[in-house]
């Protein structure tokens, strides 16, 4: 094991004393919330993931051994959540590189932002890596996991003040760095029935993305220039609007008898990520494939040119590739007017000409 990388303490010990039941054993899709956080970390490559127990930890620690995880007993739980993250610290081994500190009740967190988190820690400097703290940040507002440097380790380990971890991170709180991620979930904790209620609903939506996150992808990521995110907007407008028309006709070709509409819009937002690079299409749908939303990459590689063999076909990627050809920048604007205009910036080219004409084609079709 590398002392290298990150390791991550999660946070189990509580009583969950306003859920009314054991947080880290509900059931979360086909597996428990502890399950789920593991798997997150292990996920983004962390291996060393120690999971504190305390509350009913004998019914606790079997689950999180057969993930890949491993219980660390907090025999003092019932002191506060410090005490759970001074007893994850200690189990660590010396010399590591730095640590996430997650508690198990934030179980949505999506694995690209462990990634994101670990890539920019790997690019600081060795003398500044040490002392750093990273942040995830979402519409501007730090959430879940902080990366911890190594070297506040042994200072958390002799931290005696007030408030515990958020206080000693808060004197540290003008150095600590940012890093922005297309995921709402890192600001979405469980505490009661109805917050595991609507996370147990934002699960089966989970491999979609939020328009919120949509636009966190485009400007805060991929910092895409505003007339490009505009005509995403423009075009996710279109969009829904031809996919509810389609529904309401009855003639969607779906497996589920009728076009998902949160699905399109999420395509339509994000279809042009990587326009300012060559074949952005493909290379837009690479980025979302990484980012876990397979669906929506699927879709974003097609809304260039559809394949041969659709025809006839009424499906997502169908009604975003229209979308896209009946916006001109963020106006709507006819399939003549958009081709003519296309045609002008290829006619000393005869392979772009042809494209342009199978385009055209599979938009009238």
């Amino acid at each position: 094991m590398s002392s290298h990388k990150p390791s991550a303490v999660i946070l189990a010990a509580g009583k969950s004393t306003r859920m009314g039941r054991q947080k880290p054993l509900l059931p979360l899709g086909k597996s428990t919330v502890a399950a789920r956080v593991v798997g997150l970390f292990r996920s983004a490559g962390v291996t060393d993931i120690r999971v504190v127990v305390g509350h009913r930890g004998e019914r606790l620690a079997p689950t999180v051994q057969q993930v890949g995880g491993k219980p660390v007993v907090n025999p003092g739980y019932e002191g506060g959540m410090f005490t759970s993250v001074l007893a994850g610290l200690r189990a660590l081994e010396p010399g590591r590189a730095g640590v996430f500190v997650h508690p198990v009740d934030i179980p949505l967190v999506r694995p690209h932002t462990i990634r994101r988190l670990q890539d920019a820690f790997r690019c600081l400097p060795s003398s500044d890596a040490d002392r750093a703290i990273l942040y995830p940040t979402f519409q501007g507002r730090r959430g879940h996991p902080p990366l911890i440097g190594g070297g506040h380790i042994p200072d958390i380990l002799r931290w005696r003040g007030d408030g515990g971890l958020r206080a000693y991170l808060a004197e540290w709180s003008a150095t600590a760095r940012e890093v922005p991620v297309a995921d709402r979930f890192i600001l979405a904790d469980m505490d009661a029935p109805e917050d595991y209620s609507r996370m147990a609903e934002d699960w089966r939506g989970y491999s979609v993305p939020s328009p919120e996150e949509c636009r966190a992808l485009m400007l805060d990521i991929m910092a895409v220039p505003p007339p490009v995110w505009n005509h995403c907007r423009a075009v996710a407008d279109t969009a829904v609007a031809l996919a509810r028309a389609v529904n309401q006709a009855g003639g969607a070709d779906a497996p589920e008898g009728n076009l998902h509409l949160h699905l399109i819009q999420a395509a339509a937002l994000v279809h042009d990520l990587a326009r300012t690079g060559p074949d952005h299409a493909r290379a837009g749908a690479a980025i979302l494939r990484e980012m876990d939303f397979p669906a929506v990459a699927d879709i974003v590689a097609l809304h260039m040119e559809l394949p041969p063999g659709r025809e006839g076909r009424l499906a997502a990627a169908e009604i975003v590739f229209l979308a896209d050809k009946l916006v001109a920048g963020e106006a709507r604007v006819p399939l003549d007017e958009r081709f003519r205009r296309q045609a002008a910036r290829f006619k000393c080219r005869p392979e772009g000409l042809a494209a342009l004409a199978r385009r055209r084609a599979s938009a009238e079709a």
